[in-house]
């Protein structure tokens, strides 16, 4: 089982089966230019702030090792 429903339905990786081109809060496709094999550093993320706040949100184990997807970016900018 690789991804688990949260309260709200969203779709979540489950830690222990990764995927790195998944946004690790809501399991869709996140964009990583890196797992794209482009250079890292041209990453749409690579340009984005993200507060305290979203990156809490991010299950411990999942931080640092993939991007969040845009919407889920543009949605905590909101927060």
């Amino acid at each position: 089982m690789g991804v688990h429903t949260s309260k709200n339905d969203r779709k979540q990786p489950d830690a222990g089966n990764f995927d790195p081109s998944v946004c690790p809060l809501c399991g869709k496709a996140n964009g990583c230019a890196a797992t794209a094999g482009r250079p890292p550093e041209t990453c749409w993320c690579s340009r984005a702030t993200f507060s305290e706040k979203t990156l809490s949100r991010i299950p411990p184990e999942l931080r640092m090792r993939a991007c969040l997807c845009g919407e889920c970016a543009d949605r905590a900018s909101t927060d």
